[in-house]
């Protein structure tokens, strides 16, 4: 879903998109070590993607998530509103 709306031809251009870019760490929270993290790019090239209307009760340990313009590491399993 976030490599289609984001007009990415395949889910390795998207991931590469992610990881090919530097982040900036805006704040460390929610749980402890959750980093919010921005993507220092133009914004046309900026990865957006819409929060969840309702967060799962489930997300695992490590997962990347997305929440508009920002990002985040889920550092503990645990509850979670950005896909």
């Amino acid at each position: 879903y976030a490599a289609r709306i984001n007009n990415y031809a395949t889910v390795d251009d998207f991931i590469a998109a992610h990881a090919g870019s530097p982040w900036f760490v805006s704040m460390v929270g929610f749980v402890a070590g959750l980093p919010f993290m921005y993507q220092m790019v133009d914004r046309p090239r900026q990865i957006q993607v819409p929060k969840y209307l309702r967060p799962r009760t489930d997300t695992p340990k490590l997962t990347i998530g997305y929440g508009g313009c920002f990002s985040c590491i889920y550092s503990v399993r645990g509850a979670g509103g950005y896909q």
